[in-house]
């Protein structure tokens, strides 16, 4: 406002000092000159003037210069004459005619101004980065997102070319986006990942490495400029910031892709626990009939052994396939951390030393996810240490009195440290060490600790870790100890629990029913088998029309193109809401076994599994 004040007043200024020397010439031609009829000319120089910059207030200085052309006649003539009062009409009329076409003129440079103003106002308050280059390539529009984006501000960069735009994305002076508008060029398309032309216009996507975010990903798009007659005067270019679009598109990537792995995993360690199930089961059975000093049953124990130790590789299948609600049971984790390490650094130059006190306390937890975890860390400390050295593990009964200390619920718990004489984990990775996908492993897929993180969650536990880079790194695992005593301790035991009564058995697999109906037999049990869930009702109920009713039923879960578990209990429960039954299944991770009392089972007895297992849990449930 002050501005548009002071303008105002030096154009009166101006335009008053102008008539003064007017007025002063005007008597000087009249004084000196006697020039009579030259002198009224300079008026309409005087008027024109006046009316380009005033427009119809031009009409005030013709109105004053024709008072004074007749005042000067009258002074020296004493009188007016009719041809100076024609003159002064004429002023009039001249000014009138000037000063509209000059108003008019004004009026649309003023909304011209207006228009540009506006257009540069909307182009500044765009949300994308906005630039425009004519067709020198110099820049003529730099908004403020696009200072925002690049860090340099509208006054350095307008009406500089030779592709001083391009040095903030790209770090070099190439054409871009909006260059190949103006010329077409086969090369700058291929420094385009992605890039689509429509009409005139042309939309593509590229990574940026010379933003702040080195990791930056940009859409832009760009369309020429056009004047008034439809010629080309330059070109414009939108661009936006879509690295956070780009990184979810590829975890979503990752995603499906894991989702389609975790179904193939799933699948295969669903049949691999069938196949053990038929080889932990057969050689079980096969020992008893065997003598302890003999040499077969040695071999026999080996083979079982490893079976075994088989079963935490289909576990980890079946965790990386759904993640799983933990089957918790009643176990002792030292002999499980021993098997864990040595098969984790089997073939590796690490070793481990073990501090397991005689006296560690027992833990409720999912075998095989504890299992994982163990390996997981394992795995990672060995990794760590390219060259080989030594990974310590600590084991020690602790109270948490309060939060304070640890984010766990007051208790006892079981603290597991593993620490390594690796690399170490920098400040900045620490904090980060957990998440899914984050890894800095060139072929790591970064779920291993992540995976381990949520497994030890799941159990009401904790992991921390401590690393310094180039000293090392300790991960300390708490899990909540246990007082309960349960069956489940003694499944590994080699007591064998023998019983009597009829027994259904249903399970699609044929080689699993042939198995079964050996180990029920030597425990004692009559049995009768079913394929699937509709054979199954059908035996069940015949059973129970002969007064020969089962005293329990082993029901596989997943009975595929046929009636399953879940779908035949429900059916099951309706005819008789007293039937015990156990479920057993390959997918050990299914939240039916986790929750099996919901749905209406007595138990549950994961595949795979050995004759005492089985004896014993048959024994207590039924």
């Amino acid at each position: 406002m002050k501005s548009n004040s002071k303008k105002l007043n030096m154009k009166l200024l101006s335009l008053f000092i102008l008539i003064l020397i007017y007025t002063g010439l005007i008597f000087y031609i009249k004084l000196y000159t006697q020039i009579e009829t030259v002198y009224s000319h300079f008026f309409y120089i005087l008027i024109g003037i006046t009316a380009l910059g005033w427009g119809l207030k031009s009409i005030w200085t013709a109105i004053y210069l024709g008072i004074l052309l007749n005042l000067l006649n009258y002074l020296f003539h004493k009188t007016i004459l009719l041809d100076d009062l024609w003159r002064a009409f004429v002023f009039i009329l001249f000014a009138y005619i000037v000063g509209i076409l000059s108003a008019k003129s004004m009026f649309y440079k003023k909304c011209l101004k207006q228009s540009q103003q506006q257009m540069a106002d909307i182009i500044n308050f765009l949300p994308d980065a906005t630039l425009a280059i004519d067709l020198e390539g110099k820049i003529i529009t730099w908004n403020r997102a696009i200072e925002e984006m690049t860090g340099i501000i509208a006054k350095d960069i307008i009406g500089k070319g030779n592709y001083e735009y391009a040095l903030p994305f790209y770090g070099e002076r190439r054409p871009i986006l909006v260059d190949l508008v103006l010329n077409d060029s086969e090369e700058i398309k291929q420094k385009y990942p992605y890039i689509r032309i429509d009409k005139d216009c042309i939309v593509a996507e590229t990574p940026a490495p010379s933003l702040k975010n080195p990791d930056a990903f940009l859409w832009g798009k760009a369309s020429p400029q056009y004047d008034a007659n439809g010629n080309i005067v330059g070109a414009i270019e939108s661009i936006r910031d879509i690295s956070f679009r780009k990184t979810i598109e590829q975890e979503s990537i990752k995603t499906s892709k894991l989702e389609s792995i975790s179904l193939l995993a799933g699948g295969i360690a669903h049949d691999f626990n069938n196949f053990l199930t038929v080889i932990l089961g057969n050689v079980s059975l096969l020992k008893r009939f065997m003598s302890s000093q003999d040499i077969i049953m040695r071999l026999l124990s080996e083979v079982e052994k490893s079976a075994l130790q088989s079963t935490y590789l289909t576990q980890q299948l079946l965790t990386f396939s759904k993640g799983g609600t933990p089957i918790k049971e009643i176990i002792n984790i030292s002999q499980i951390l021993v098997d864990s390490v040595n098969l984790a650094l089997s073939g590796s130059n690490a070793r481990c030393e073990f501090n397991i006190p005689e006296n560690l306390w027992f833990i409720e937890a999912d075998k095989g996810q504890i299992n994982q975890v163990i390996n997981n860390l394992i795995i990672n400390a060995y990794q760590s240490m390219p060259h080989g050295g030594t990974i310590n593990l600590n084991c020690e009964n602790i109270t948490v009195e309060t939060k304070e200390a640890l984010p766990l619920e007051p208790g006892k718990y079981v603290k597991i440290t593993i620490k390594d004489e690796g690399i170490g984990i920098s400040e900045e990775n620490l904090s980060k060490i957990f998440d899914p996908y984050f890894t800095t492993k060139q072929y790591g897929h970064g779920l291993g600790l992540s995976t381990a993180y949520s497994i030890i969650k799941r159990h009401g536990g904790y992991i921390s870790i401590e690393s310094n880079t180039g000293k090392g790194t300790s991960f300390c695992v708490y899990i909540p100890s246990t007082t309960k005593k349960d069956v489940l301790l003694t499944d590994q035991s080699e007591v064998l629990l023998y019983g009597s009564g009829n027994i259904l058995v249903m399970d699609d697999d044929i080689k699993i029913r042939s198995l079964l109906k050996e180990i029920l037999k030597y425990l004692g049990y009559k049995s009768d088998f079913a394929s699937d869930g509709i054979e199954a009702i059908d035996l069940f109920i015949k059973a129970k029309e002969l007064g020969e009713p089962y005293i329990g039923i082993i029901m596989d879960l997943t009975i595929p193109a046929g009636l399953g578990g879940k779908d035949t209990i429900a059916k099951l429960k309706d005819l008789d809401p007293d039937v015990k039954v156990i479920v057993s299944s390959g997918y050990s991770n299914d939240p039916i076994m986790a929750d099996y009392n919901q749905y209406g089972f007595t138990g549950i007895i994961p595949k795979p599994y050995t004759i005492e297992k089985l004896g014993s849990v048959l024994k207590i449930l039924l």
